[in-house]
């Protein structure tokens, strides 16, 4: 990530959480003056960790640190070779949002592809496009109509909170397979309570299936390409389509998915609510490079007279907490932004 410093030797940081490190750096020549430090720190966590790190005595205070930030970029920009094939997908998503600030976040998105010694540049045009967010997973979306939401990845019920409390008198069908965080969580007695969220401990995917499971730390846990045998557990899943039949539902008014890397499959199962029911859309789509084009796409071939935007809620990681929103036009012309 930078060429100007060179790396002598490597060591790892036991504590602060597992997957920081601290390295011991020498400055190397480059087109600007050469970094003069003793110790590089870099980290795949929140940037918040970095002054537990620096406070807890494992890195001597005397001594110079370089602080670098892996999470502005992302695991997948790795690319090689496949650089230009995600610009050019890039460009053709960028193609469906009419505003000109959502044209300009997909601008952002090319101009990081190519990796980059200094992130100045990108990430003042990052902090410029965050400072313009509201709420995530609520902005651009006409609330005065939401009457039944489609909730794919509960988590602890922090956000489906926030949708009971947003939506007057809205009805939340929540799904998500991690039972033990539901169960455990701070809000489950208020959802629960409130006779207008229904919990369903089931994944969604493009059809009933019973699909391989990685369990992860706490709101990461995901489907895996692993064998059934070799996962850490398996779960069931449902289609959104089908759920929708079974439960008589005669509307639904709002979909919002964040379902770490599924929303792809998610969304092919519940293609005819997204047409006939023509649903106001909050998708994640940052959990894989494809999904900012491969997503946009498909929901532009699912739907007609959409009005697209984009959320981006993260001011310091370029690829993370972006959502897709999807308004009929109808709708988001009829309250103000």
């Amino acid at each position: 990530m930078r060429p100007d410093v060179e790396i002598r030797l490597c060591g790892q940081a036991e504590d602060p959480p597992s997957g920081c490190t601290a390295a011991g750096v020498a400055g190397a020549q480059s087109h600007r003056a050469p970094q003069q430090v003793d110790c590089v720190l870099t980290t795949t966590y929140k940037s918040r960790v970095y002054c537990r790190i620096l406070r807890s005595g494992k890195i001597p205070a005397e001594v110079p640190v370089l602080v670098v930030n892996p999470n502005f970029y992302h695991p997948f920009l790795q690319l090689g070779g496949d650089c230009r094939k995600h610009t050019r997908r890039l460009r053709e998503a960028q193609k469906v949002f009419p505003f000109d600030e959502d044209k300009d976040f997909y601008d952002l998105l090319i101009s990081a592809m190519p990796l980059k010694s200094d992130l100045t540049p990108l990430y003042l045009h990052l902090t410029q496009l965050w400072s313009r967010m509201g709420r995530q997973y609520f902005d651009h979306i006409n609330k005065s109509v939401i009457q039944t939401v489609i909730e794919g990845g509960v988590a602890d019920g922090w956000v489906s909170a926030q949708f009971l409390g947003s939506f007057e008198n809205a009805v939340v069908y929540g799904f998500d397979p991690d039972r033990e965080l539901f169960q455990n969580s701070y809000h489950k007695p208020f959802l629960l309570h409130s006779r207008r969220f229904h919990y369903m401990p089931l994944g969604l995917w493009q059809q009933a299936a019973r699909l391989p499971f990685h369990v992860a730390r706490t709101f990461t846990s995901r489907v895996t390409e692993q064998g059934l045998e070799s996962a850490d557990d398996s779960i069931e899943t449902t289609a959104v389509d089908d759920f929708v039949a079974a439960a008589r539902i005669d509307k639904v008014d709002f979909i919002k998915l964040d379902v770490e890397g599924a929303e792809l499959d998610v969304m092919r199962g519940a293609r005819q609510t997204i047409c006939n029911h023509r649903p106001q859309l909050a998708v994640c789509v940052y959990h894989k490079l494809e999904h900012y084009y491969e997503i946009p796409l498909l929901l532009s071939q699912y739907t007609e007279n959409y009005i697209f935007r984009i959320g981006h809620y993260s001011p310091f990681h370029l690829f993370s907490e972006t959502v897709l929103y999807g308004i009929p036009r109808e709708l988001y012309y009829s309250h103000p932004h």
